[in-house]
């Protein structure tokens, strides 16, 4: 009699001894959550950045063309891709502003002698370069004549040296005064006493390989901010639309 009865085990000792497939879908969905969650803040964090970045180059544009009109200097912002820097520098003497093509043509002229302000507005007919003659370039700086003996003395000023962005690369500027948009070396966005200002685009990568552009406006030096790769198509579909 003993033999025919059998253990009948606890349901609720079932229940507590082992995990549910609820329980185990909710884990997973719990997980799932939290890596959405991280790829959308670390996502969130390059996008500040290439905001970041914009803005810094937006507000070195808008700095640079009040300070070449007010100065009276040719200002530029020179973009080392190798180090991945930003800085502002300002010439020293006198500058030109010619056609690449043309260089072969203007061995024999005076840089000195020629108008830079009427050649500068030949951009929107062929590249423009930049010819420094007896210019040259150096970080924004205070004047002062410390010992005074009449010997100015330049000290460049901190916040205009080279300064390394984070978290983005410079992946391409496109300028008037070069063929080709460029991708290594040390470009430059030139900023005229006239006021005005070459029509550049800078475009910024992230690890995502996520693009901002910001264009440098020709007249008035406005930076504007796109959050994709803006660049010579625009420019030229640009200029067909509005040829003033």
């Amino acid at each position: 009699m003993n033999s025919r009865l059998h253990r009948i085990p606890s349901r609720r000792g079932e229940a507590t001894s082992g995990i549910t497939l609820i329980e185990i879908l909710l884990v997973i969905a719990i997980g799932a959550i939290i890596i959405a969650g991280a790829a959308s803040g670390i996502g969130a964090i390059n996008r500040t950045n290439l905001r970041a970045a914009s803005t810094t180059l937006g507000a070195a544009a808008r700095f640079s063309f009040h300070r070449a009109v007010s100065a009276g200097k040719t200002v530029r912002i020179a973009l080392d891709f190798n180090a991945n820097t930003i800085s502002l520098e300002e010439a020293h003497g006198d500058i030109t502003i010619e056609s690449e093509e043309d260089d072969d043509d203007d061995e024999g002229d005076d840089d000195g002698a020629r108008d830079p302000w009427v050649n500068a507005r030949a951009r929107l007919e062929g590249s423009i370069g930049a010819n420094l003659g007896r210019a040259s370039f150096s970080v924004i700086s205070e004047q002062t004549d410390e010992d005074g003996d009449g010997r100015v003395q330049r000290t460049p000023i901190d916040r205009f040296q080279p300064r390394p962005l984070e978290g983005v690369v410079i992946h391409r500027l496109i300028s008037p005064h070069e063929l080709e948009p460029r991708e290594e070396g040390t470009g430059y966005i030139y900023f005229f006493p006239s006021g005005r200002a070459e029509n550049a685009v800078v475009q910024f990568m992230n690890s995502d390989e996520i693009i901002y552009s910001v264009e440098i406006e020709a007249l008035t030096g406005k930076p504007e901010i796109y959050n994709y790769e803006f660049g010579e198509e625009d420019l030229e579909e640009r200029e067909l639309r509005d040829p003033g």
